[in-house]
C-alpha cells in the first residue's frame, strides 16, 4: 500500500456568503418577483424584481424578515410571508411551521410595511386583488418553535382582508387545519387536512379541497384528495395547489417522514378536470418503479396547461430530473424537458411564454413556457466541468439550469458567458485551442439514452456529430457516472474515450464484468478503433492523459475491493500497474472513488471523490485525503489542503454536508504551476446537488489557491 511520505498545507478554507432563494411570483407577463435570504454569517432577507421578463433583476433587502412566500396582484402591489431571521424558518403549504410576519408593498418591493399584526401564525396566503386577500391561520396558535405541528384535534380558519391587510375578518372555520390556498380571478381554493395526529387510521385522515367563487363570502366542500399510497396522512404533510383554468387544477402531496432509500411513500401529483370535485393520481412519464421522483414545484401555465418538475433520489443513477406537462387536466401527460436542473426548483410561475422558477441556489428563466431555461441569478457559471486553453481563455459546461449549456470565459474564470446549448447533457468537453473542441454527450429519453461525440470548429457555437460509437459502447457510456476525464482531445483530428467496465456478479464483486475499452479516432471521428484495456483492479474509475503518457485508477465500488494506479507511456497501447492508490490515515476507504489529472508521464494529481465508509461524516475523509501530487510516477506523494467552502442542505430532517470534493482539476499543458479547481457539486449518495460551485486558481503548483468566482 503506497503511503503519503510528505505533507504540505495551505490555508485555503474560506466562509462564503450563502444566498438561498425561496419563492417566486409574477404580475402579468413581464413583472417577476423573488424572495429569499443571504447569510454571511448573519442572515438578512432579499427581494429581487424584474420588469423586462427576467432579463435583468434589481436586488433589494427585506431586512430581518426572511421571506418564504410571495403574492403579487399587480406590478406594484404585493405581500410577503416569512419569519424573522432570529426565529426558526417557516414553511408554507404544509404543517411544518407557520409564519409569523406578513409584509405588504405598494411600490414593487422598494419599501415594505408589516400588516396583520393581530393575526395568529399563518400557514398560507393568496390575494385576488390589491385589496382583497385570504390567509389560512393556525387556529391553535401553536407558536412554539418546539411544536411545529398543531396539537390534535385542531381546527382551521381562513381570514379575509378587503383593505390590503389593514383589517381582517374570519370568513370560514374548518374542522381541521387549512394548509394551502390559491386563487384564479375571484375564485379561491383551500386545502384542508386531517392528519394522523388526529387519528392513526388511514380512513380517518384525509385531504379535502374547499372553494369560494364570491370573494370568500361563502364556501363549498369539493372532493377528497385520496393519495395512491392509501397511507394515513402524516402530520408533516406539505402541499401545493394551482389552477390553470376554472376546471383544470393540480395538487401535490409530500411527506419527508415517508422517504427512504428508494423514494417516498407519500409524494405524488393529483389532478382535476372539473374544478376540484374529483381528483385522480397522475401517472407521469419518465418515472420508473423503485425510483424516487420527489416533486419540486407545480405551476399553472398558459392555455390551461399545468407543469410539474420532478427531481431524482434513491438508487436511480440513470434517471434524470424532468419536467412534465398536461393540457387537459391530467388526462394525458408528456415529457416537456428530459434534462433536469442541478437543484430541483421549489417554486415556479409561468404566466405566459415567459416564466421563472427558483431553487435553493438560483433563479431560472424561460421564454418558451417551460421547455428551455437559463440561469439569471446568480450569473451562470459551470457546475460539471472546466477546460482552459490558456491562462485567460477557457470553457465550462453544465449550469444549474441546463446540463447541456456550454460557457466560455476570457478572464481566467471570473465571469462566464453562455456560448451554446446543445439540448443534451455534456459528459465531457475538451478543447485543443480556442476554437476546436470535442464533446461527449448523452442524448435520448430518460433512462434509455445513448452517448455520442460532437466536434466544433468555431469555439462551441455549432457542433457536428461524429460517426456513431462502435458496438455497445454508446449505451454503456450513457449509463455510467463518468468524470470529465473520460474524453481526451489530442488534436483537431484525434481523440480518445475510456469506456469503463461495470462490476461483475455478486460472486466476484471486485472484478470487471467485461474488459475496459479505449476508443480512438485519428480522422476527426469518421472512424473509431476499439482496444481492450488490461489494467490492475477491475473497472476503470478515473483516467487522464498528458501527451503519450497516461494515468488511470481502477477498482470496483464495493467494500474491500482494491484500487490500483496504472500508467502508460505509449498513448494507451500498454499499461502497467504502478502501485495501490495512496492512502491518508490508517486504511483506504472501503468504497474507492477517485479522480486524476495527468501533468506528464511522471507527474499527476489524485483526489478522492466518493466517500465510502465515511458516509455520515464524509467531510472527514475528503479533507483528510486532500489533494495528492506525485512527481516520480507514484513512488511518493505530497499532500495539499482542499480549498473549499462548506454548505449544508436539509433532507428528510438530517444535515448533509455538500461541497466536499473537487468536481474537476485542470493544469495548463506545459505550465504545471497554473491550474484551476471546480469545487462544490459533489454530494453524499442520494442527496440532491444544491450548491453553486466555486472556482479556485493556483499559480504556484497547488500550494496556495485563491477563489476566482
Amino acid at each position: 500500500m503506497t503511503k503519503v511520505v510528505h505533507a504540505e498545507f495551505s490555508p485555503a478554507t474560506v466562509q462564503d456568503q450563502a444566498t438561498s432563494y425561496a419563492a417566486v411570483a409574477a404580475a402579468g407577463t413581464d413583472a417577476g418577483f423573488v424572495t429569499g435570504s443571504t447569510c454571511s454569517p448573519k442572515c438578512t432577507g432579499i427581494f429581487a424584481r424584474t420588469t423586462d421578463g427576467g432579463a435583468q433583476w434589481r436586488v433589494g433587502s427585506t431586512g430581518a424578515v426572511l421571506g418564504t412566500t410571495l403574492a403579487f396582484s399587480s406590478a406594484s402591489d404585493g405581500f410577503l410571508l416569512g419569519n424573522l431571521a432570529s426565529s426558526p424558518a417557516c414553511g408554507t403549504g404544509g404543517l411544518l411551521r407557520p409564519c409569523h410576519v406578513l409584509l405588504s408593498t405598494t411600490d414593487a418591493g422598494r419599501h415594505w410595511s408589516a400588516v396583520g399584526r393581530d393575526l395568529p401564525p399563518i400557514w398560507s396566503m393568496t390575494f385576488v386583488s390589491p385589496l382583497v386577500g385570504f390567509v389560512a391561520v393556525d387556529a391553535c396558535k401553536a407558536s412554539s418553535s418546539s411544536e411545529p405541528v398543531p396539537p390534535a384535534p385542531c381546527r382551521g380558519r381562513i381570514e379575509r382582508t378587503v383593505d390590503a391587510g389593514m383589517h381582517w375578518t374570519t370568513v370560514l372555520q374548518t374542522a381541521s387545519p387549512v394548509i394551502a390556498l390559491t386563487s384564479l380571478g375571484r375564485t379561491t381554493w383551500a386545502v384542508e387536512a386531517r392528519t394522523s395526529a388526529d387519528s392513526a387510521r388511514a380512513s380517518s385522515s384525509w385531504v379535502r379541497v374547499l372553494q369560494s367563487s364570491n370573494d370568500g363570502k361563502s364556501w363549498v366542500r369539493l372532493g377528497l384528495v385520496r393519495p395512491r399510497s392509501e397511507l394515513p396522512i402524516p402530520s408533516d404533510i406539505a402541499t401545493q395547489i394551482v389552477f390553470a383554468s376554472a376546471n383544470f387544477g393540480a395538487i401535490t402531496l409530500f411527506s419527508s417522514s415517508t422517504c427512504a432509500m428508494h423514494g417516498c411513500g407519500l409524494d405524488e401529483v393529483l389532478t382535476t378536470a372539473d374544478g376540484g370535485e374529483a381528483w385522480s393520481s397522475a401517472t407521469l412519464p419518465g418515472t420508473f418503479f423503485g425510483c424516487g421522483t420527489p416533486i419540486g414545484a407545480v405551476a399553472a401555465g398558459p392555455h390551461g396547461k399545468i407543469l410539474v418538475n420532478l427531481g431524482t433520489e434513491g438508487q436511480c443513477p440513470v434517471e434524470r430530473d424532468h419536467v412534465d406537462e398536461t393540457g387537459d387536466g391530467g388526462r394525458t401527460w408528456h415529457l416537456l424537458r428530459t434534462a433536469g436542473f442541478a437543484a430541483t426548483p421549489t417554486s415556479m410561475v409561468i404566466p405566459s411564454a415567459k416564466g421563472w422558477a427558483v431553487s435553493s441556489t438560483s433563479v431560472l428563466r424561460t421564454v418558451d413556457a417551460g421547455l428551455d431555461w437559463t440561469q439569471v441569478l446568480p450569473a451562470s457559471s459551470p457546475v460539471n466541468g472546466i477546460d482552459f486553453v490558456s491562462s485567460r481563455m477557457g470553457f465550462g459546461w453544465g449550469t444549474i439550469a441546463d446540463p447541456g449549456a456550454l460557457l466560455a470565459t476570457s478572464n481566467g474564470g471570473r465571469t462566464w458567458r453562455q456560448v451554446s446549448a446543445i439540448g443534451s447533457e455534456f459528459l465531457g468537453v475538451d478543447f485543443t485551442d480556442a476554437v476546436h473542441g470535442w464533446a461527449l454527450v448523452i442524448t435520448g429519453e430518460t433512462g434509455g439514452g445513448t452517448a455520442e461525440v460532437l466536434t466544433t470548429a468555431d469555439g462551441g457555437l455549432r457542433w457536428e456529430a461524429t460517426v456513431p460509437l462502435p458496438d455497445n459502447t454508446a449505451m454503456t457510456l450513457a449509463k455510467l457516472p463518468l468524470g470529465p476525464g473520460a474524453l481526451q482531445a489530442i488534436s483537431i483530428a484525434r481523440a480518445r474515450i475510456v469506456v469503463p467496465s461495470q462490476a461483475s456478479a455478486v460472486s466476484l464483486p471486485c472484478a470487471a464484468s467485461r474488459p475496459n475499452l479505449l476508443l480512438d479516432t485519428s480522422n476527426g471521428g469518421r472512424a473509431w478503433t476499439v482496444t481492450k484495456l488490461s489494467v490492475g483492479a477491475g473497472p476503470v474509475i478515473a483516467t487522464s492523459f498528458a501527451g503519450r503518457g497516461g494515468w488511470l485508477v481502477s477498482g470496483a465500488a464495493f467494500p474491500g475491493c482494491p484500487a490500483t494506479l496504472d500508467a502508460t507511456l505509449d498513448a494507451g497501447s500498454h499499461w502497467s500497474v504502478l502501485a495501490s492508490v495512496p492512502t491518508v490515515g490508517e486504511e483506504a476507504p472501503s468504497t474507492p472513488g477517485y479522480d486524476i489529472e495527468a501533468l506528464s508521464p511522471d507527474a499527476a494529481w489524485l483526489w478522492l471523490t466518493r466517500f465510502g465508509d465515511a458516509l455520515g461524516e464524509p467531510e472527514a475523509l475528503v479533507l483528510a485525503t486532500g489533494l495528492l501530487k506525485t512527481l516520480d510516477r507514484g513512488h511518493t506523494w505530497t499532500r495539499y489542503l482542499l480549498p473549499r467552502s462548506m454548505t449544508e442542505t436539509r433532507l428528510a430532517g438530517a444535515q448533509w454536508p455538500v461541497g466536499l470534493g473537487p468536481v474537476a482539476i485542470q493544469f495548463l499543458p506545459g505550465q504545471p504551476a497554473v491550474g484551476w479547481m471546480l469545487v462544490g457539486t459533489d454530494f453524499a449518495p442520494g442527496v440532491p446537488t444544491a450548491v453553486q460551485p466555486a472556482l479556485w486558481r493556483t499559480t504556484d503548483g497547488g500550494r496556495r489557491w485563491a477563489a476566482v468566482s
